[in-house]
């Protein structure tokens, strides 16, 4: 429930800054423009697939037992060497799950990114504003093939996850 808030709430404040021109001006001013540029779509969707991966990896987390830590500087290593050689490896399945669920939510980002980058074909074009041109110039089969090709990833995702991290395999 609250990363749809936290998405609502992003998506508010997006446009009422960008609505102002302040938002286009200052990050135009460091080098960094969005209108349509692809630096738009990394600001549109790094926000909510984060809170995906930040979410997940704090599950992770939580679920090492601090033991491993204690015994591991116990044994001669010092608290980074036992993160790096202890608790990392033992959250290796969970890193993985975080970053295909920020990646698979990234690629359905559709109204960020149509906000803040635009939606100009072959230069702030992702798959989910391609459904959009393709649709909106009349294209019903490209826009079919590309919503196909986006099922497909997302069910290959959904089973590599369960592959990889589930119990069907070891990373």
């Amino acid at each position: 429930r609250a990363l749809i808030v936290f998405a609502g709430m992003f998506g508010i404040g997006a446009v009422m800054m960008k609505g102002s021109g302040s938002l286009e001006e200052v990050s135009s001013g460091m080098g960094f423009p969005m209108t349509f540029h692809p630096l738009g779509i990394v600001l549109a969707q790094f926000p909510v697939a984060a809170a995906f991966a930040v979410r997940t990896m704090r599950t992770t987390f939580d679920q090492i037992s601090p033991r491993y830590e204690e015994v591991a500087m116990t044994l001669g290593c010092h608290r980074g060497q036992a993160f790096s050689r202890v608790v990392l490896p033992l959250a290796g399945k969970g890193m993985v799950a975080a970053g295909t669920m920020a990646w698979a939510r990234a690629l359905g980002e559709f109204g960020p990114v149509l906000i803040f980058a635009g939606a100009t074909k072959g230069r702030t074009e992702v798959l989910a504003t391609s459904v959009f041109l393709e649709i909106n110039i009349g294209n019903l089969p490209g826009a079919a093939a590309i919503s196909l090709l986006m099922i497909v990833l997302a069910v290959v995702t959904l089973l590599l996850v369960r592959f990889f991290v589930g119990r069907g395999g070891a990373i």
